[in-house]
């Protein structure tokens, strides 16, 4: 999240004695698609890591691994969820990283 803040557009708006910063892209987006990088990442897959690249028109987040054969995208826009790694999962849920599962894709579409 450090190199996103870093490296996205912002603006700054000041209101009675404080100044707002606003992300040219929503910092809460980014944060839910970088979990769902980490989580749904396959590690059976070695010598690659996640790829987060930041260009002047968008955001690349690549991370390796096919759908479970009992998704398909449309599912995964509905809210239907696979747990690949259970105990990343557990994880990112006690630190309040995630919150519940399926829910992650709806909301970045919301934004």
């Amino acid at each position: 999240m450090n190199f996103a803040k870093t490296h996205i557009n912002k603006s700054g708006e000041i209101t009675e004695l404080q100044r707002i910063d606003k992300y040219e892209l929503p910092l809460v987006a980014i944060k839910e698609t970088l979990a769902n990088a980490i989580v749904h990442r396959d590690y059976s897959i070695s010598g690659v890591d996640i790829k987060f690249a930041i260009f002047d028109d968008r955001i690349e987040i690549t991370s390796l691994g096919f759908l479970p054969k009992t998704l398909d995208i449309k599912d995964i826009k509905m809210g239907r969820s696979g747990i690949r790694n259970r105990l990343i999962v557990k994880v990112f849920k006690e630190i309040r990283l995630i919150e519940e599962w399926g829910t992650g894709i709806k909301r970045i579409n919301q934004i």
